[in-house]
């Protein structure tokens, strides 16, 4: 029986990168994928593009920027696919094969839940800082892992809709995939880190501005542990979160951004501890075992 495919592709105001990005998905050599193309409020010819040349893609327009997180629950929710692949706007399959690669990974195990997948540089080079590794170690045969980069991914849908998917309340981006892995490993299921299925992503013109990762980085990650980790890791990562932000900060000027970064965190922390879960022992030993975002 074939497992049916959905590929998700958040956008905005990336006409020409995403289209590339479509195309790569209608080369790929298996059948019956569906494409869903959710846009985050563009203000240039995205949607009428992608509506004149692709009639059969499902396109999502919304009123307004639902972030990285909101889209991604957006799309994988409203999919039918069994398996769904994200991948970012600027980046494409590096061959045609890759979705009929990642397939069977989710046939041979049921317990399999994300599929973490490698990511190259428009030279074919692995781009170490999104190998989802606290080590960076590259591998060279399926790995289970306990974390995915957001650039291209697999999830099991049933799974992810079943877990309440991305956290939003970390929009619009920065934290989102660490957060939801805590609470995959803490149902029992995993993860799987390939090798082989690569996305080529793309170094695109209007990359995030350096003050608002370094804005959202601060801000979401105390957020991020103090959900779902034990005190000693909620600690030790916000301190050191903190501290590797304020040394950006301090290099690129930003100190008044990274202020209102922790202000905003601060007063965040209510709200999340309302929610506060923590993980199950079994959970933290994966995360340190297959070097996950626990302790730095």
């Amino acid at each position: 029986m074939t497992i049916s495919v959905s590929v998700v592709i958040i956008t905005r105001n990336r006409c020409q990168s995403v289209v590339e990005c479509i195309e790569s998905v209608l080369s790929q050599d298996y059948p019956e994928i569906e494409i869903l193309v959710i846009d985050n409020a563009s203000s240039d010819d995205t949607c009428i593009t992608i509506a004149t040349r692709y009639p059969n893609i499902r396109l999502l327009p919304q009123p307004t920027n639902t972030g990285v997180p909101g889209g991604r629950n957006i799309g994988i929710r409203e999919a039918r696919g069994d398996i769904c692949i994200c991948i970012d706007d600027d980046a494409i399959f590096l061959n045609n094969a890759s979705i009929a690669t990642i397939v069977p990974h989710f046939r041979a195990d049921r317990k399999l839940a994300a599929l973490a997948l490698r990511i190259v540089d428009q030279y074919g080079n692995i781009v170490t800082k999104l190998i989802p590794r606290r080590d960076r170690k590259i591998i060279g045969a399926d790995t289970p892992g306990a974390n995915f980069s957001g650039t291209g991914f697999a999830v099991r849908r049933e799974v992810f809709v079943a877990l309440g998917g991305f956290w939003e309340m970390l929009n619009p981006y920065f934290g989102e995939e660490p957060d939801y892995c805590y609470r995959l490993l803490d149902a029992g299921f995993t993860i799987l880190h390939t090798p082989f299925v690569s996305i080529r992503h793309y170094e695109s013109p209007n990359e995030r501005p350096k003050e608002r990762r370094l804005y959202f980085g601060a801000r979401n990650a105390p957020w991020m542990a103090l959900r779902s980790l034990p005190w000693p890791a909620v600690i030790s990562l916000t301190i050191l979160t903190w501290g590797y932000f304020f040394l950006q900060a301090v290099k690129e000027n930003q100190l008044r951004s990274y202020a209102r970064s922790l202000r905003d965190s601060v007063r965040g922390m209510p709200q999340v501890l309302r929610i506060r879960k923590r993980i199950s022992p079994e959970a933290c030993a994966a995360l340190r075992e297959y070097s996950g975002l626990y302790y730095y």
